[in-house]
């Protein structure tokens, strides 16, 4: 992929992803949990997020753990 791809996200430099995926360790819990409910809006687009979403399965917060779960379960069913 070229550079205007890479600046304009394609692939997986996808910059939304990595922030949502940075997210999650935000020490604010709604922080965390808007970004696992975005992370499951995007589907396969946010494969590359899945092992931080696996580790917000163990977060503090249950509401952050259950988004964390959701959108793993719905990255999955839109790869199959």
């Amino acid at each position: 992929m070229g550079l205007l791809g890479k600046i304009f996200g394609g692939g997986g430099g996808d910059a939304e992803v990595q922030k949502l995926a940075k997210d999650l360790k935000d020490a604010n819990w709604e922080t965390r949990f808007k970004a696992a409910q975005k992370l499951g809006d995007l589907g396969t687009r946010a494969t590359p997020a899945m092992p931080a979403l696996e580790e917000a399965i163990a977060d503090e917060n249950g509401e952050v753990c259950l988004a964390a779960s959701d959108a793993l379960s719905r990255i999955r069913r839109a790869a199959h």
